[in-house]
């Protein structure tokens, strides 16, 4: 039996009409795009190899610790405080597997949020106050 639907992501470029065996659906691992200020979203694998390609030479990658989850983010995003290096703005997270980045499950989601929030910092300078990534 088939599964016949429509996928829209409101671009006419991309929109279509999908048609998979049953047995073939599965959830599609998504890439997470975090914001040091909280907001986040998912992203396809299309659209995080697109960012990639335009950070080019300004794309930092930091690993979570002893895992397997990498942060991408743009390198020229980056200041110094008091001695240490600092990342503010929005970044991918992915999943290095095999020399290569996939994307995450729900519960991988959850444990880099995890781990990317042990690694905010407030920072205060005058009467600004924002978090920041220490990379």
């Amino acid at each position: 039996m088939s599964e016949v639907g429509i996928r829209i992501q409101l671009d006419p470029l991309r929109d279509d009409l999908i048609r998979r065996e049953e047995k073939e659906v599965k959830k599609e691992r998504r890439v997470l795009i975090l914001g040091t200020d909280g907001q986040l979203r998912l992203c396809t694998m299309r659209e995080a190899a697109e960012i990639i390609h335009a950070l080019s030479e300004n794309m930092g990658c930091l690993s979570l610790g002893s895992t397997n989850l990498a942060v991408i983010y743009n390198k020229e995003k980056r200041f110094v405080a008091q001695g240490d290096t600092y990342f503010a703005g929005s970044m991918l997270v992915m999943k290095e597997k095999d020399n290569h980045l996939e994307g995450l499950t729900e519960e991988e989601m959850l444990r880099a949020q995890d781990l990317i929030d042990a690694r905010m910092t407030k920072i205060c300078a005058g009467e600004l106050n924002f978090s920041a990534l220490e990379v």
